[in-house]
């Protein structure tokens, strides 16, 4: 029993860790422009239980389950990206769900057969500002379920396992990259990667999805240009000859990180950093944003309507009323681990007293995040109406 208090006791600093990490993802400061809320009434509701709908193909039939595995990615600078690829696997399969870093469960067994059918769309994933890719497994395993491949690289340096203070002067630049070397890694598949990423793919289908500075990083790679902090243009001017400075000009009044493979982008309370109103307005894949009106760390006023506003259309802002930052990750899993101080820093996205269960938060954001790429990566219809403009008590969604 002391062994096992210990542990807890870890835990609850290591996300301590995670927590402080996070609440940076708003350094460096927006600069794109004045809020325009949203009205909404905020007010208590009864949510009921959710209907999680995963995807047209669970509802012809195809009932696909979840597969996980490893890869190592080589990124920039060196650096070794632990990744993990979550895939559709046969609805008969049996064994012992992952336990993503040693306690968050949820479905996907490790490493058993892929499924019939194919091929699938491809979504990559970018986490947070010191997080790692398996805090928001409630939506990667709902991706592979609804039929698509999902790939999440950590952005070593820039993880509560491998925190590197020197890099973040370059951080913004080395997150894109990241994604751009792990879908180059997917395109390219090695010897020693599962066979079937050379005949399951549909690589012509690709989206990105990201959450706080992962959202940055979304919107990087769809084309949103971002101008050089302070910090940065210091830097090179120390290291002229640094290999990121010679890619990017730090007297460049915008630098353009953006992947033509990539053709839509999922934004989950996006981080601003350098992006710029020019930057964004640039951007023509359709965006689709999700946040939360409880949000402090990425609020809604301040930092995620003006990049929403800056977009060029197709984009569209979907925002739960009793959402908060971390309501759009797996994090809650090690809320009762934590000191009273440090469950604070969650907000209301854990909280007992919140009117909007945490189960029923993510079934929502399954639900429309499933159906914005089906319809964009899948040409599928709406005909459910998920993406269809609405002012609810709980749900707003506004498109342009």
């Amino acid at each position: 029993m002391t062994e096992f208090k210990s542990a807890r006791a870890g835990l609850g600093i290591l996300f301590l860790c995670v927590v402080s990490g996070c609440a940076d993802d708003g350094s460096g400061g927006s600069t794109v422009g004045d809020a325009t809320p949203v009205e909404m009434d905020a007010g208590p509701r009864d949510s009921g239980t959710v209907d999680l709908a995963v995807g047209a193909d669970a509802a012809e039939g195809m009932g696909y389950q979840v597969g996980v595995t490893y890869i190592e990615v080589q990124g920039p600078l060196d650096r070794t990206l632990p990744t993990a690829i979550w895939y559709p696997a046969p609805s008969d399969i049996t064994g012992t769900p992952e336990l993503y870093a040693g306690f968050i469960g949820r479905e996907a067994v490790r490493d058993v057969p892929v499924a019939q059918g194919g091929p699938w769309p491809l979504i990559v994933f970018s986490h947070g500002n010191g997080g790692v890719k398996e805090q928001w497994v409630f939506l990667m395993e709902a991706f592979a379920m609804a039929g698509y491949l999902v790939v999440a690289p950590d952005h070593v340096g820039n993880t509560f396992f491998n925190d590197e203070p020197a890099l973040e002067t370059i951080m913004n630049y080395l997150r894109p990259l990241d994604i751009r070397a792990t879908l180059d890694r997917i395109h390219n598949p090695t010897e020693a990667d599962p066979s079937w990423l050379r005949d399951r793919l549909d690589l012509d289908k690709i989206g990105v999805a990201g959450h706080s500075r992962g959202g940055y990083t979304a919107l990087a790679m769809v084309g949103a240009d971002l101008g050089p902090r302070a910090d940065y243009v210091a830097f090179c001017a120390q290291e002229p000859t640094h290999e990121i400075c010679l890619r990017f000009d730090p007297a460049a009044v915008q630098h353009d990180l953006g992947d033509a493979r990539v053709t839509a982008a999922l934004p989950m309370s996006p981080a601003a950093y350098t992006l710029t109103a020019a930057g964004l307005a640039s951007v023509e894949a359709p965006v689709f944003i999700l946040t939360g009106l409880l949000d402090e760390l990425t609020a809604y006023a301040d930092e995620v309507r003006p990049l929403y506003d800056a977009l060029s259309p197709p984009k569209s802002l979907w925002t739960l009323a009793h959402g908060d930052h971390f309501t759009f990750s797996d994090l809650c899993t090690v809320y009762d681990l934590l000191p009273e101080e440090s469950q604070a820093m969650f907000g209301q996205a854990c909280s007992d007293e919140n009117p909007l269960p945490l189960d029923d938060a993510h079934g929502l954001i399954r639900t429309v995040a499933v159906a914005f790429f089906d319809h964009e990566l899948k040409d599928r219809p709406d005909d459910a109406g998920v993406l269809a403009p609405t002012a609810g008590d709980e749900v707003t969604l506004i498109r342009e």
